[in-house]
């Protein structure tokens, strides 16, 4: 076999082989735990994997069986060292006719203690494309934060970003750290942005100094 024919054998085993590494990736699970709602008092560690797009959680029993759970069954769930809350009830969307509410997803913790900040992507949808050269819809990244202490089962949005305006940005904020003043003049002086947002929620949880974050990337609130 020459090195050309050898070269074409080698594309074509990869191809073959390319749907089953794709298929192995997108159903790996990881060992994890899960909460459910009717009962908080007890965890079931298990193998996991979240379906994020249908908002699925898929648990693995050791015989090889997968249990199907939805947001509305599960409180908190671990997979690896990701953390997942469930919450709903809020809006989404900075424009009228795309908009929505969430009514409950699983949404990732960014750090947890006394309060938990989450964090909540989604896809807004742009304008509709009339242009039969351009056919079709686009979409934008965003997302939005969210507070919750553990005292409340609900989750508070914590406005970021310009449309929302800085003044609703540091009283919802202020709210939640009223048991450190220190970080309350913080984020009275406008020092606190989405670049340094996990820093204080950090500092507030650990009880430690808050240690400003060199360089934030955000824009101010």
């Amino acid at each position: 076999m020459n090195p050309s024919e050898l070269m074409r054998s080698y594309f074509i085993l990869l191809l073959l082989l390319l749907p089953q590494v794709l298929l192995a990736q997108f159903t790996r699970f990881e060992p994890g735990m899960y909460i459910l709602g009717k009962d908080p008092r007890i965890s079931y560690p298990a193998q996991l994997k979240l379906q994020e797009k249908k908002q699925l959680l898929l648990v693995r029993s050791p015989e090889g069986k997968t249990r199907e759970l939805t947001p509305e069954e599960v409180q908190y769930v671990r997979i690896g060292k990701q953390g997942y809350q469930t919450a709903g009830s809020f809006r989404i969307g900075t424009k009228l006719m795309t908009g929505g509410v969430v009514t409950k997803a699983f949404i990732p913790v960014l750090d947890s203690g006394r309060i938990m900040l989450m964090r909540y992507e989604y896809k807004e949808q742009d304008e509709v494309m009339l242009d039969p050269k351009y056919p079709g819809t686009s979409f934008t990244r965003r997302h939005i934060y969210l507070l919750q202490s553990p005292a409340s089962y609900v989750a508070t949005v914590l406005p970021v970003g310009t449309q929302w305006g800085n003044g609703r940005f540091r009283e919802v904020l202020a709210l939640h750290l009223a048991a450190r003043p220190d970080l309350v003049e913080l984020v009275q002086q406008s020092r606190i942005t989405e670049g340094n947002l996990r820093a204080v929620i950090q500092a507030f949880n650990t009880n430690q100094p808050y240690q400003s974050v060199p360089n934030p990337t955000s824009s101010r609130p």
